[in-house]
């Protein structure tokens, strides 16, 4: 069997920049056709005309390039109104990752920390490293685990 390809009329661009607008319209038309019914027990015998006359006549896709100018300035203006309140929550997910990241950090600090007290007071009568050379070792285990690699 094969699907038959049916080629309904439907407005199109008359220039080279609002081919974003007409498929944004295109979507919105298709939106609002959603809750209707599109079967081939609608269509009887002949589905061709059925199936392109479903959009070639309905109203949701009865507009113009008038139409696509309006709008593409409703969705600048969308874009414009949404734009603070998208950068406001990206600007709050960042902060929040960086603060899981510094409580990460920390915990692994700790660890970090418990594990080479633990180590070195099993290390009776060896040497011990120097406060300094242990807190730094420290850091570096913390910012090795903290970025995800084997400490």
């Amino acid at each position: 069997d094969t699907m038959e390809v049916i080629d309904p009329k439907v407005p199109y661009q008359d220039n080279s920049w609002d081919c974003g607008v007409f498929v944004c319209r295109y979507a919105y038309a298709l939106y609002l056709m959603r809750n209707r019914r599109i079967t081939y027990g609608a269509a009887g015998v002949e589905t061709r005309p059925y199936f392109r006359n479903l959009i070639t006549d309905s109203p949701e896709f009865n507009f113009n390039m008038s139409d696509i100018g309006r709008v593409r300035d409703e969705l600048k203006q969308l874009i414009t109104n949404l734009s603070p309140k998208y950068f406001e929550a990206k600007a709050k997910e960042k902060l929040e990752q960086d603060e899981k990241r510094k409580a990460k950090k920390r915990k692994i600090q700790a660890e970090a920390t418990a594990k080479a007290t633990t180590s070195a007071d099993a290390k009776d009568g060896e040497e011990k490293k120097s406060e300094e050379d242990h807190g730094e070792a420290i850091d570096r285990a913390v910012d090795m685990a903290v970025d995800g690699a084997e400490v």
